[in-house]
């Protein structure tokens, strides 16, 4: 503690004596030099130095320290970014890695409009997020070829997107109640959480399911927004240097090995983020939330596609080089040539030459041997064999061997019977309907549904399991129980009513398994 004070005091003093050197008149000596009478003065040494005596001092220490500061900055920068990318191959790449980078951004706000539209479906909100891809990808206004390209092989993957299906369990409200808890605690556990919590912030805590509702619906639209000045090529993305995930996504990608033919890609990638930073603009808050979740997200469940579906679509520049410029267009039909009429031709006069006669010397005829008629045995027609479906194989199985019941093959069973696409577009509005618990009431309480007088149809709860209905069978069990009638309406000549049992559940690992039973 003396110590302390000691050096405190010194110090003190120190700096009391310089302040005093400053105060007051200084005497300064004449000039006599031959360049510049200015000069300085140290206030801690209590001199004044003249401009001649510096440069004096300092003649060859002066451009030798410049020299090394210039080689120093030399070997740091240009030097440095000249090793792993140099201007020929950069000029080369530039307009393509930023290409990418939006490529990539597109790919992750596509991956989180469908969550928010999962959520919306899910939840049953109002308003929520709905984007009906194919015709919103239309107002994009792309400039460059990559992006041209992109829209138009992309097209392909949104008009064969599958339709969002949410599990009966999930959408009940208690996981709609440990959802909200945890948003209200500061706990998200999916990115439209982390989304919602960016635009309602303390909001959400008070927010009931309306106004949740309309949060969503800005998150979406915001996104929307985003993607459509990207897809349009208005906006100010580059390196997006502030998102971790975004150059290690790239740089592992499959996009990346279309301009490493040199092997710089990476070192052009870096130097794009370096050169860029000052250049970009973005909602970072936004892309850091989304990147972060949907990154790791991709590499637990699909590490090989971390990049998102969008992004395999667009990053072919590798193979579009080498001539497959058609890997995203659907194979078109061949027309049928059609057929040409052939008009008949006129009858034409035809000239018959006459020719003499010749006379040919006679012959005796030959003997005919008259042999015996051999006997014809008529083939037998084997009658063909009639396939029967796995289902109707495992019934005649139970009841050959009188068994209780026997679990139906229902991967074989898929390929007995398919559904053509119009059968599909029939069903699906009629299974809507019947489908529905109040529906199901009624048809069980007035037509006794399920019973052996009014037996379900089996072909409707096979397209119900393949079309992965779950709340549809679920609907079922819950009105008329896990097991009921059915009629085989798929093996022909076959009219027998069987029991069965559906049951989807975790001693099942949650997959639908169907049993033939000897009695309800």
């Amino acid at each position: 503690m003396v110590l302390i004070r000691i050096l405190f005091l010194f110090i003190t003093m120190s700096m009391a004596s310089a302040s005093m050197s400053i105060i007051g008149e200084k005497f300064i000596q004449d000039y006599y030099g031959p360049v510049d009478p200015s000069f300085k003065y140290d206030a801690y040494k209590n001199e004044v130095q003249y401009l001649d005596d510096w440069l004096l001092e300092t003649y060859v220490t002066r451009p030798v320290s410049h020299q090394l500061n210039q080689l120093e900055n030399y070997f740091s920068t240009e030097f440095f970014i000249g090793a792993y990318c140099p201007d020929s191959e950069f000029d080369k790449v530039e307009t393509y890695i930023r290409y990418l980078y939006r490529l990539q951004t597109l790919s992750y706000l596509f991956q989180s409009l469908r969550e928010h539209e999962y959520l919306t479906k899910k939840f049953q909100f109002n308003s929520g997020c709905s984007v009906e891809w194919s015709q919103f990808v239309k107002q994009c206004s792309p400039k460059s070829s990559e992006m041209k390209r992109f829209l138009k092989d992309s097209g392909l993957a949104f008009s064969n997107l599958k339709t969002l299906r949410v599990p009966f369990e999930e959408s009940s409200k208690d996981h709609y109640m440990r959802w909200l808890q945890n948003l209200k605690s500061n706990n998200p556990s999916s990115l439209t959480q982390y989304r919602l919590l960016n635009v309602c912030k303390n909001n959400c805590v008070k927010a009931k399911k309306k106004n949740l509702s309309g949060h969503i619906s800005r998150v979406c639209e915001e996104e929307k927004k985003l993607f459509l000045n990207i897809c349009s090529e208005e906006d100010l993305i580059y390196g997006l240097s502030g998102v971790e995930e975004a150059f290690e996504l790239i740089s592992t990608s499959v996009g990346i090995r279309g301009i490493n033919q040199n092997g710089y890609a990476v070192g052009c990638l870096k130097r794009f983020v370096q050169e860029n930073k000052m250049s970009e603009a973005y909602p970072s808050r936004m892309l850091n939330n989304i990147f972060k979740v949907l990154y790791d997200y991709n590499l637990n469940t699909k590490p090989n596609r971390a990049q998102g579906i969008l992004y395999e679509v667009g990053s072919n520049k590798e193979f579009t080089d080498k001539g497959l410029a058609q890997l995203f267009v659907p194979p078109k039909k061949k027309a049928e040539l059609p057929v040409k009429k052939v008009a008949q031709k006129s009858a034409v006069e035809v000239f018959n030459p006459e020719f003499e006669k010749i006379e040919l010397p006679e012959f005796e005829p030959k003997k005919i041997v008259k042999t015996k008629p051999k006997k014809v045995v008529a083939k037998k027609i084997e009658e063909p064999v009639v396939k029967k479906s796995s289902f109707a194989i495992s019934s005649e199985f139970r009841e050959k061997y009188n068994l209780a019941e026997v679990e139906v093959d229902l991967e074989r069973f898929k390929y007995d019977y398919v559904f053509s696409l119009s059968t599909i577009e029939k069903l699906k509005p009629k299974i809507e309907i019947f489908s529905q618990v109040s529906s199901l009431r009624a048809m069980k309480k007035n037509d006794k549904l399920g019973t052996q007088a009014a037996p379900i149809p089996l072909r409707f709860i096979k397209f119900l399991i393949e079309a992965e209905e779950h709340k549809s069978l679920f609907n079922i069990i819950m009105v008329l129980g896990d097991s009921f009638y059915i009629f085989n309406d798929i093996d022909e000549n076959i009219s027998k009513k069987d029991v069965i049992k559906i049951n989807n559940n975790e001693a099942t690992n949650f997959k639908w398994k169907m049993h033939i039973l000897e009695k309800l």
